[in-house]
C-alpha cells in the first residue's frame, strides 16, 4: 500500500488532481454567483453561460491524445495547468461593471481548455505502471484527491470571501470585491499546480508498445 505513496509521478498526479478539483469547484461557485448576483442573469443564462467551458473541456480533450503522441504528456500537462492560470488571474480582475463578454467569457474558455488537456493525463500519470494488486486502490485514492480538494478548496475560498464582505455594505462593490478575493486565492491554487506539473513530475509515461504480431507460419 506504501506504494501509493512513494512514487513521484503517482504522488505529483494525485496533488495535481487536489488543487484542480479546488479550483473547478471554487470557480464554478463564484462564477455563479456572479453572474446572477452581480450580472442578474437567471438560473438558466447562468447555466448557457458556462457552455464554453463544456465546449473547451470536450473539444481538447479529443486533442489529448494527438498532441501527447506529438508533443510528449508533460508540454500538454503543462499547457493546460497554464491554461487555469491565465483563466483565474482574468477572473481576479472583475468588477461590478464587468460584463459577460469581456470578463468571463475568456476565462470559461480557457478553463475548458485547461480542464480537457489536464484531466485524462493526470489519470494516466496515476495509473502509470500500477502493479495490478493495487490499481484499484490507486484509483480510488485519485477520486478521493478530487473530492478532497475540491470540499477543502471551495471551503478556503468561501471562508475568504466571507471575511471580505463581512461588515461591508453589501452592495455590488463590495460583493464584487470579495468574489475578486477570493479568485485571487484561487490564482495560489492554479499557480501551484503549474509548478508542480513543470518541477513535481518526472519524464512522463508513454504509452505502452503494442506486442508484436504473432509470425509464426500457419501450418500447410
Amino acid at each position: 500500500m506504501l506504494q501509493l505513496f512513494t512514487h513521484r509521478n503517482r504522488v505529483s498526479a494525485n496533488l495535481l488532481l487536489l488543487l484542480l478539483g479546488g479550483t473547478i469547484f471554487g470557480i464554478f461557485f463564484f462564477v455563479t454567483q456572479f453572474l446572477q448576483n452581480i450580472l442578474r442573469m437567471d438560473a438558466f443564462a447562468a447555466g448557457f453561460a458556462f457552455v464554453p467551458w463544456g465546449v473547451g473541456i470536450f473539444a481538447f480533450s479529443q486533442l489529448v491524445k494527438p498532441l501527447s503522441d506529438r508533443f510528449g504528456v508533460k508540454p500538454v500537462l503543462i499547457a493546460g495547468a497554464l491554461s487555469t492560470a491565465i483563466a483565474t488571474i482574468w477572473l481576479s480582475r472583475i468588477a461590478d461593471h464587468s460584463g459577460y463578454w469581456t470578463a468571463v467569457f475568456g476565462p470559461m474558455t480557457l478553463f475548458g481548455i485547461g480542464i480537457g488537456l489536464q484531466f485524462a493525463l493526470i489519470t494516466r500519470i496515476a495509473l502509470s505502471d500500477v502493479p495490478p494488486r493495487i490499481a484499484g486502490a490507486t484509483s480510488g485514492v485519485l477520486n478521493v484527491s478530487q473530492r478532497l480538494g475540491a470540499s477543502f478548496g471551495l471551503a478556503v475560498l468561501v471562508a475568504v470571501f466571507g471575511s471580505v464582505v463581512a461588515g461591508s455594505g453589501h452592495n455590488p462593490a463590495d460583493i464584487t470585491h470579495g468574489y475578486r478575493v477570493a479568485f485571487f486565492v484561487g490564482i495560489g491554487y492554479t499557480v501551484a499546480a503549474l509548478l508542480l506539473a513543470v518541477f513535481g513530475l518526472t519524464t512522463a509515461p508513454k504509452p505502452a508498445p503494442r506486442p508484436a504480431p504473432d509470425l509464426a507460419e500457419s501450418p500447410a
